[in-house]
């Protein structure tokens, strides 16, 4: 196994997996519902006599819920029921902005990150000055790995939501991805301003300080990340990762307890063997990095 083979391995066990949504967990379709294909396509689910749904003759209201009624309580169902919903939405009415937001959400939920980047999109032409369509479009195209596109389209939504915390964490995702990493902890830290208790974003700008070669900042970071009560057990292995860089192996230990002791001392002693005496991570230690970054604010 090559060196970079080998670190790669070690990374699985190290880093946090890239988040994203996707179709898999998604409950079974009603019957009538459409296929995951037909909603993005922006079909809806037939309804009335030939399928036995829908208002019946006589009954009304009694029987079914009002379509208001239906946008309230339609967040509660299983994802690809959501999308059914909002497809049909959309299809009655496909210049309401929220009606958009709403179904590129849905798509993006059943992992049809494409066709919500469309739809945000074409939103965008009647409502060129609604940020959330822009950050939608933004998340669908980074789940795509456009990452250029999607920092124009996040830039655009900052620009529009300059005090927008969601916004300004993915912007600093998408110039990370890019190598941009100054950029990326302005907005970060941006992000912090508003929201001091955004942990994933908080891991993040640790990890991107490493990738600048600051491990020193980025400990101290990844360890206040680490300390907060919401924080998951994929923090504390990010801040294993770069004490391990920093050649801080009892440390590393000490904050991956509750691993199991074999991957403890398997991780510990690749590290040793792929640190080094680089002031700066080298290309194997920022695939780990970048890879442990959470890619879904």
């Amino acid at each position: 196994m090559s060196s970079a083979q080998g670190w790669n391995a070690t990374v699985a066990g190290l880093a946090l997996a890239a988040l994203g949504a996707c179709a898999s967990g998604v409950s079974a379709q009603p019957p009538g519902a459409p296929s995951p294909e037909a909603a993005e396509a922006g079909q809806a689910a037939p309804t009335g006599p030939e399928t036995g749904e829908g208002d019946k003759t006589g009954e009304g209201d009694e029987t079914a819920l009002s379509r208001a009624q239906m946008r309230k309580v339609i967040d509660r169902a299983p994802p690809l029921e959501r999308a059914n919903f909002w497809a049909r939405e959309h299809a009655e009415n496909p210049d309401d902005v929220e009606t958009s937001l709403r179904f590129g959400r849905a798509l993006r939920d059943i992992g049809s990150h494409e066709r919500a980047a469309e739809i945000a999109s074409q939103a965008t032409i009647l409502h060129p000055e609604n940020g959330e369509l822009y950050l939608l479009m933004g998340r669908a195209l980074a789940s795509q790995d456009k990452h250029e596109k999607a920092r124009g389209a996040l830039l655009r939504a900052v620009m529009l939501m300059p005090e927008d915390q969601d916004a300004l964490a993915a912007l600093g995702l998408a110039h990370d991805r890019l190598g941009n990493h100054e950029s990326a902890q302005t907005a970060y830290r941006q992000a912090l301003d508003i929201a001091p208790d955004r942990v994933a974003t908080r891991s993040n700008l640790g990890l991107s300080l490493a990738l600048s070669g600051d491990l020193d900042a980025a400990e101290a970071e990844l360890r206040k990340a680490a300390e907060h009560p919401g924080a998951s057990v994929n923090v504390q292995q990010n801040l294993a990762l770069v004490l391990g860089l920093k050649g801080d192996y009892e440390a590393a230990r000490s904050v991956s307890e509750g691993a199991p002791e074999d991957v403890i001392e398997q991780n510990l002693e690749t590290l040793k063997a792929f640190r080094g005496d680089a002031p700066r991570p080298d290309r194997a230690d920022e695939a780990a990095l970048r890879g442990a970054m959470v890619t879904d604010q």
